[in-house]
């Protein structure tokens, strides 16, 4: 098993188009994913969406000469004029194209070197994916795109995958590049990653690797705030007697019973797994701190001597109080290190398209562009809602 890659890191063969044509290797094929869009990313399910174009670029010996002759910047061609390496997504359950209707494109290029072909197609792919919840919601994510090129006859070509670089430094990732609109509200996206490698069988692999973390904000806040409060408030129990069972019990079975129906709310919203998240056992330690006083408040109003019985609550209180609290400051230091130990690991995330103002800033410039057209048309705008 290969070691992780790193934020951003590359691994596998590189080379230009420029040292393809050079080294008249008709074996590589040069191969960039261009990621549109990533939606439905559904943990329990293990699935995801993505919108990709998958570029490929390689050399064809029979076009070198019709290369010099091209009269325009791009020339069209057929996949009966070249032999298009045959791929398919490892990990999907879907692939469909975005634009069933559009054909492939094949074409030539002026600026391209003699012979080299580059084709692209743009699909949509739901892919299958093992995610790792048990530190949920405080968990990394690694969204895998895995092609692999398995045809007879690209095999009996000796065909290699090949990361493409820019001929000239700076210009585009090398791989698979984000486009600036790819934003996910729950999510932040790191700088993604690439790999060429070969199966056991020595098949072509291309991987990519998108890493994400969840923005936790919302579960501690909605979740942790609201799940901590209900339980903070059972130890407002200790104002009362500890001989007057009744009322202690009320207030205590109160909490139970909205911390059941505050749990039953949340479920939608918490994956169902079969082992425990760091968010369940949050909510367990709730429930069983509760049920903790319920019983201590049941067993002291059995304690005839009064002054032996108000000492006893008094410690257990205080003593109780002690391991929430101090339980409290340990998971605040862990989530602290964890999110450190994330953004030591993975660098800062890419620029976040999610955000308000930049819905504000598009808000506006399409109230904008609005008033431009009705004042350019002389006629009233028709009203939609933003």
């Amino acid at each position: 098993m290969s070691t992780p890659l790193s934020r951003g890191e590359i691994r596998g063969d590189t080379a230009t188009m420029k040292a393809i044509a050079e080294k008249d290797d008709h074996s590589a094929v040069g191969i960039k994913l261009t990621v549109h869009g990533i939606s439905n990313i559904d943990q329990v399910a293990g699935t995801f969406c993505v919108d990709v174009t998958l570029h490929m670029w390689w050399l064809e010996t029979e076009l070198k000469s019709r290369c010099a002759k091209l009269d325009a910047d791009v020339v069209p061609i057929t996949d009966q004029e070249c032999l298009v390496p045959h791929f398919h997504f490892e990990n999907s359950l879907s692939v469909e194209p975005v634009e069933p209707d559009e054909p492939e494109t094949i074409e030539l290029r002026k600026k391209f070197p003699p012979g080299m072909v580059h084709w692209e197609r743009r699909m949509r792919c739901v892919l299958m994916e093992q995610f790792e919840l048990a530190e949920f919601p405080f968990d990394v994510q690694v969204l895998s795109i895995l092609i692999r090129c398995n045809s007879k006859a690209d095999l009996a070509r000796g065909r290699y995958f090949m990361l493409l670089r820019p001929d000239r430094a700076g210009r585009g990732d090398v791989g698979v590049q984000l486009k600036p609109s790819v934003a996910l509200t729950e999510w932040l996206i790191y700088r993604p990653n690439a790999e060429t490698a070969h199966d056991k069988n020595g098949k072509p692999l291309f991987r990519a690797h998108i890493v994400v973390r969840r923005k936790h904000f919302y579960y501690s806040f909605n979740v942790v705030g609201m799940m901590g409060a209900i339980t903070t408030l059972g130890f407002t129990t200790a104002a009362q007697p500890p001989a007057e069972f009744a009322d202690r019990c009320t207030v205590t079975l109160t909490l139970l019973l909205t911390a059941v129906a505050f749990k039953l709310v949340i479920a939608d919203s918490l994956p169902k797994v079969a082992y425990v998240t760091k968010l369940d056992a949050y909510i367990s330690f709730g429930f069983v701190l509760l049920s903790i006083l319920m019983i201590e408040n049941a067993a002291v109003a059995k304690v005839q001597n009064e002054s032996l019985r108000e000492s006893f609550d008094s410690a257990f209180y205080a003593a109780l109080a002690s391991v929430w609290a101090l339980m409290h400051l340990i998971m605040c230091v862990v989530i602290c290190r964890h999110v450190a130990r994330c953004k030591e690991h993975l660098g800062a995330p890419e620029p976040d398209n999610s955000s308000k103002a930049v819905h504000v800033v598009q808000t506006i410039r399409m109230l904008s562009l609005r008033g431009t057209v009705i004042k350019a048309s002389g006629q009233p705008a028709v009203n939609y809602m933003i």
